[in-house]
């Protein structure tokens, strides 16, 4: 009985860590970048899901590709309103903090004319 008073709590303790690791945070833009021509405008970014495991990266990504379109993301604006909205993004995505300062579990999005890659 005593062993289950320790137990139970640090089990609810992980748990709770565990959940909050998974859903608890928002994703991150860490860094951006631009490249405009004539008649091309192309839009990287790097970005981190704050996420332990993305099991639908297809959903993730497509989330991603409108949040990107409705510019919603609190560490950056993008500025649609002089070239419009971008021919190209690019995005690169890393799970969390710790594998993106490993480079490790990266992988990318593109998107173009309507059509995405993973």
């Amino acid at each position: 009985m005593r062993k289950v008073k320790i137990i139970l709590p640090i089990l609810f303790l992980f748990t709770g860590i565990l959940l909050y690791l998974q859903f608890g945070r928002d994703v991150e833009v860490i860094s951006t970048t631009s490249t405009t021509s004539d008649q091309f405008y192309e839009q990287g970014m790097t970005v981190v899901a704050n996420k332990l495991i993305i099991p639908d990266k297809v959903a993730f990504a497509e989330n991603l590709l409108d949040r990107t379109r409705r510019n919603d993301f609190k560490e950056v604006l993008f500025s649609y309103d002089v070239l419009g909205y971008p021919d190209r993004i690019k995005i690169k995505v890393y799970p969390n903090r710790i594998c993106m300062k490993l480079c490790r579990g990266s992988w990318n999005i593109e998107y173009e004319n309507g059509e995405m890659w993973l």
